[in-house]
């Protein structure tokens, strides 16, 4: 339900810095997010315990007490579980008082369970009546995750009988400390545990928090963010990409090899291209830049091999999106291998200086296609350029020498050049080109991640893949560590 009312909100106030980070995983838009504070820093900023008195007299509030506080509407709370815990609190040494709503009183008294003499046990129904005792307590022990956060914001130590409660920021200040009613860790937090040094607690902001809400409300809805307010975090609706129709699916991928085969295109590598281009032979090189999606190159490779075609797969080595060097990675790049294709350097000018010279890229990547060669024992002697800069697009020979690279007037002037980037043909569909027609060398780069069985528009695919490589590092990390391995990733893994 909360995170419905998130979607449906124009805009989103919270009071931590998680808070916003959940919201934003929830797919909040950012300019809907405000980190506001909580309105009670206010309150507790002015609060005097004179003007709340006690609700009732026992010997138990005169010294440093424990308060509990039992609420009936939490999640997993019985009459049995809180007869547990009452029970629990017998060996308690610390003066402790103990408060109940009517309904769980209720329940309790229709058990028949009657407190120890020791126990106070009472039952409050005002909000006033708790805040004088919580404003008066040491420290206090509940299962409820709005008692841990006043507690917070009273400076008061909350131990809280839930492993994973709301507000986790608050375990982390040291204020509130989860706690089990088993053994001897309940007696041993009530009793001995320490107050925190830190005594700041402004985690939930630190003053005039309504202000900052009137003022972000009134700055929102008097300004031009209410009318255009973004409901997708990647922006307004009319300035996201629109779903144009593309012809880039695995169906049309087969087609076009057929067409190239039935004219009698030989399927080369980058190298032989001088010779059989001195030649004027019909030749078409198949280049693949794998930008983002290892998985998917496989699936190109493999479907290439059925067709008995060759192509050239280009890697990055410097890249956020996967590893060719990670166990996954590797066994994919030798199944490519072992189908019979090309290895090649994709190469990230981007990951360098900005003014680099030729000399320098050279340098880089002569060492970065050493690395894949010794990890792969395979040849690399051509370099493909992701995002390329304008010295490379003058093609100079010198940029990757002694290698070749993809933007050499050869394979982009003397030869008839396409390319699928950002998810269209950039230059005509290639078997419907009069280069096909005529029978001329083709340099054609597909790169697989956009490519589909059935037609996908480029940002779709994009936003498709975010989700994939979410739930693959989620995987990653749950195989790594036992403490995230937990609901779908714990029956997983």
């Amino acid at each position: 339900m909360g995170v419905l009312s998130d979607h449906c909100a124009s805009l989103c106030l919270t009071a931590t810095k998680r808070g916003a980070a959940n919201l934003r995983r929830e797919g909040i838009a950012p300019q809907r997010i405000r980190l506001a504070g909580d309105p009670l820093v206010d309150f507790f900023h002015t609060v005097n315990p004179i003007d709340y008195p006690l609700p009732f007299n026992t010997s138990a509030t005169e010294s440093a007490f424990c308060l509990v506080v039992i609420h009936s509407h939490q999640k997993q709370t019985t009459p049995s579980g809180v007869v547990e815990i009452l029970t629990a609190l017998e060996e308690i040494q610390r003066p402790l008082v103990c408060i109940v709503d009517p309904k769980m009183m209720h329940e309790l008294e229709k058990m028949s369970w009657e407190p120890p003499n020791r126990l106070n046990v009472h039952v409050v129904s005002s909000y006033w009546d708790y805040l004088g005792l919580l404003l008066r307590c040491e420290r206090c022990l509940t299962n409820s995750p709005d008692v841990m956060r006043e507690a917070y914001l009273a400076h008061r130590l909350c131990l809280i009988l839930d492993p994973n409660p709301w507000w986790p920021e608050l375990m982390e200040t040291g204020w509130a400390i989860p706690i089990s009613t088993h053994g001897t860790s309940l007696s041993q937090a009530i009793d001995h545990v320490p107050l925190p040094d830190d005594g700041s607690n402004y985690l939930l902001g630190e003053k005039n928090i309504s202000e900052n809400i009137v003022q972000e409300l009134t700055d929102f809805f008097s300004g031009v963010d209410s009318q255009t307010v973004s409901w997708s975090h990647h922006g307004p609706s009319h300035v996201l990409p629109k779903s144009d129709k593309t012809d880039l699916t695995f169906m049309n991928y087969r087609h076009q090899i057929h067409q190239f085969l039935a004219h009698d295109y030989l399927f080369v590598s980058f190298p032989e291209a001088p010779l059989l281009l001195n030649k004027q032979q019909r030749f078409l090189i198949m280049r693949h830049d794998i930008d983002f999606d290892l998985k998917r190159a496989l699936c190109f490779a493999e479907m290439e091999a059925e067709l008995g075609v060759k192509s050239t797969y280009f890697f990055l080595l410097r890249t956020d999106h996967y590893n060719v060097f990670s166990r996954e990675g590797t066994d994919i790049v030798n199944r490519i291998l072992g189908l019979g294709h090309d290895m090649g350097l994709h190469f990230d000018c981007a990951a360098y200086d900005e003014d680099a010279d030729e000399r320098s890229l050279a340098s880089a990547c002569r060492f970065e296609a050493l690395m894949l060669e010794n990890w792969f024992k395979y040849p690399v002697s051509i370099v493909s350029y992701h995002r390329p800069n304008q010295l490379v697009m003058t093609g100079d020979a010198a940029l990757s020498y002694p290698l070749l690279h993809t933007y050499m007037k050869i394979f982009t002037m003397d030869i008839q050049y396409y390319s699928d980037s950002r998810g269209q043909w950039q230059f005509g569909f290639p078997s419907a080109s009069d280069a096909f027609m005529q029978g001329r060398p083709m340099h054609i780069l597909v790169h697989p991640i956009w490519w589909h069985e059935q037609p996908v528009p480029p940002y779709q695919t994009l936003l498709s893949y975010v989700d994939t490589q979410v739930e693959s590092l989620e995987r990653s990390i749950a195989r790594n560590c036992v403490v995230y391995r937990n609901g779908w990733l714990k029956e997983e893994i």
